[in-house]
């Protein structure tokens, strides 16, 4: 709390010297009209008066005499004891009066620094009892800061502000943890539902054992399982566990063995998988999780790719490190959803992407994943039609 202690002991300090500055004023004041009353030849020039020694006003100075004139005495005068009296009167009037601005500055100081530590207390009180709503569970609770505050940068300024904000951080945190626990309970109850209704319909001997039933019965487990691994996945990259693990590779070879793996999927949906890149393109990244983005941007690729479109994969090398594109001849995105795609369990048609088998997850991860490597991963719609999503990754590799 520098700031606040430099700002109550400055005003402090200036209230004290404005009090001892009008303390002396009224002194002085007194003190010349006293002069005035002093015969002509003890009159000081000045009324600024300092001990004496005796030898400089006969028949004043007692011992250790209390004031000294500031100027020679002039000639023995009938009224010294006169001036002595006057003399005495002034040196107690001196004394009193700086006893009396002494005590006042104190006391008024001391007022001032409590008026001015509470009222720049009163935000730090406002931030405590924000706090006890927040431990409560009330994350709406927020610090309002008076008008003289608002822009203010001290140390009480700051700490209301940064509270508002970690108070709104919190709450929104919130939101989406009740979101993310309703989509996933909605994305479990769907395959769960099919799966209980195929096993009791064929224990009723209502549907027949066959195999396209456990074909379709084994989908759904395999929903369930992807649905499972992604959530494993986004909460690893939650807690800051999920790690990349950079190395020298060609990513070109990566990338083709990945595509390549796709072919079979693709053949059965009637759906051309292309590959454009150099032969060779040394980088540095991890393997296994550039293909996870790759796996999954394809996955997405050719879940909204009709029969007969086509799927381009397009690998370029990028300032030391690279960049490669998944377009397809989907639907492509709506206006505005070019960020929100990457967002959780989010779907642009959720009747169609739930029966087609998506988790709502693959999006968030491909981001997670680019992000780990410091790249970064944007979505657009291509002029001719579709969607194209366009990864960069830089040439440190990022990552741990």
């Amino acid at each position: 709390m520098k700031g606040i202690g430099a700002r109550i002991a400055g005003t402090v300090i200036a209230v004290t010297l404005v009090t001892v500055v009008l303390g002396v004023a009224l002194q002085m004041g007194a003190l010349l009209r006293e002069r005035s009353q002093l015969p002509a030849p003890y009159r000081p020039r000045t009324v600024l008066m300092w001990p004496f020694r005796p030898e400089h006003a006969p028949g004043l100075g007692a011992r250790g005499g209390m004031m000294r004139m500031s100027f020679p005495v002039a000639g023995d005068q009938p009224t010294v004891p006169e001036v002595r009296a006057l003399l005495t009167t002034m040196a107690a009037r001196r004394l009193d009066t700086v006893l009396l601005t002494t005590v006042l500055s104190l006391a008024v100081g001391g007022v001032l620094a409590w008026w001015l530590a509470r009222r720049l207390g009163r935000p730090i009180g406002a931030v405590s009892t924000a706090a006890q709503r927040v431990t409560r569970g009330d994350l709406s609770a927020r610090v309002a800061l008076p008008a003289w505050l608002e822009r203010s940068h001290d140390e009480t300024a700051e700490l209301a502000r940064n509270f508002n904000t970690m108070a709104a951080h919190l709450e929104g945190y919130e939101q989406e943890r009740r979101a993310l626990i309703a989509d996933v309970a909605h994305e479990l109850r769907t395959p769960l539902t099919i799966l209980r209704g195929r096993l009791e319909a064929m224990e009723d001997g209502i549907a027949p054992l066959t195999v396209d039933e456990v074909r379709n019965l084994h989908g759904q487990t395999l929903l369930l399982t992807r649905l499972v691994e992604d959530l494993r996945t986004l909460s690893l990259v939650d807690s800051g566990r999920l790690e990349v693990h950079p190395r020298e590779v060609d990513v070109a070879e990566g990338l083709r063995r990945t595509v390549d793996g796709f072919a079979p999927r693709a053949a059965a949906r009637g759906v051309r998988v292309s590959f454009e890149a150099p032969a060779r393109l040394p980088s540095r990244a991890d393997p296994e999780r550039i293909a996870q983005v790759l796996t999954n941007l394809l996955d997405n690729a050719l879940r909204v790719t009709p029969r007969g479109g086509e799927v381009l994969v397009r690998l370029e090398p990028q300032d030391g490190g690279f960049r490669f594109e998944v377009a397809d001849e989907g639907p492509g995105l709506a206006a505005g959803s070019e960020e929100r795609v990457f967002e959780r369990f989010y779907r642009a048609d959720p009747s169609r992407s739930r029966t087609s088998g998506g988790s709502g997850l693959g999006l968030s991860i491909v981001r997670a994943l680019v992000e780990l490597h410091g790249g970064s991963v944007t979505a657009a719609s291509r002029p001719q039609g579709g969607a194209s999503f366009l990864v960069v990754v830089p040439g440190t590799g990022g990552g741990a």
